[in-house]
């Protein structure tokens, strides 16, 4: 019942025998680390590319170019493509799995380095598709930033390129980027359980699939319903930003 999922009971896994919240649990940190990570790096990328294209129209060119065409590939792809160029012919690159099996590790920092390890692929393919959506949004705020008089006055006062780069244009700009990062948290989620399939990581994607294969309808309702919940409280996230900002821009 609704009272049971609002309570974090969502029922009994027919598959695993186990409590779906319990199931949940488990895989759940796997997931966050892909979906964290993939945006955090891809946000860090799309700004700095952007920062760096600001006053370069050539090289902004190629990178448009470049990103408006990796931003149309779906993320699987990608996946399967690295798993064919790269996985499959380099011997230290694991093709599957977030750890080495039966490994015995001898501090935090080796088991750190083996996760990290096996989550470069899954999280690389990710940021390939990612990072365009940040650097068009970062690109176009800088734009719009650039236009403005404060820019003006800081470049006729002599300020170096790199003051007026970060402290002028970033930080002013910086509002509607970081709204953009919530509002995509949806997105990554849903390749981020794509991309969990491709490499056999043991993430809520690997345990949807199960449950769609064996119509596990209990353990497919848990994880829509936990998905659901963290876009709404994402897409909450971005329109308190949103307003703020339109707030700002109607003082200004």
């Amino acid at each position: 019942t609704v009272k049971n999922n609002i309570k974090g009971d969502f029922g009994q896994s027919i598959l695993y025998k186990k409590s779906v919240a319990e199931i949940i649990l488990s895989r759940l940190p796997w997931t966050l680390y892909i979906m964290l990570t993939t945006l955090l790096t891809s946000l860090f990328l799309g700004i700095a590319l952007a920062l760096i294209c600001i006053k370069k129209s050539r090289l902004d060119g190629y990178i448009y170019r470049a990103m408006s065409l990796v931003c149309e590939m779906p993320s699987f792809l990608i996946g399967v493509l690295f798993l064919f160029l790269i996985a499959a012919k380099v011997p230290w690159i694991p093709l599957a799995g977030n750890l080495t099996p039966f490994r015995r590790y001898t501090s935090s920092l080796e088991f750190a380095g083996d996760v990290l390890l096996h989550s470069f692929l899954p999280i690389l393919a990710l940021v390939v598709v990612t990072t365009p959506v940040f650097y068009f949004t970062s690109r176009s705020s800088f734009k719009t930033i650039m236009n403005k008089e404060y820019i003006l006055n800081a470049n006729a006062k002599g300020l170096s390129e790199k003051t007026i780069k970060y402290k002028y244009i970033l930080l002013n700009a910086i509002l509607p980027i970081v709204a953009r990062f919530f509002l995509n948290v949806g997105n990554c989620i849903g390749a981020t359980l794509l991309i969990e399939n491709v490499f056999a990581y043991p993430g809520l994607g690997k345990i949807l699939r199960d449950a769609v294969m064996y119509r596990d309808f209990i353990l497919i309702q848990g994880i829509f319903l936990l998905s659901t919940t963290l876009v709404l409280v994402a897409s909450f996230i971005s329109d308190t930003i949103n307003y703020y900002l339109q707030q700002r821009l109607a003082n200004d």
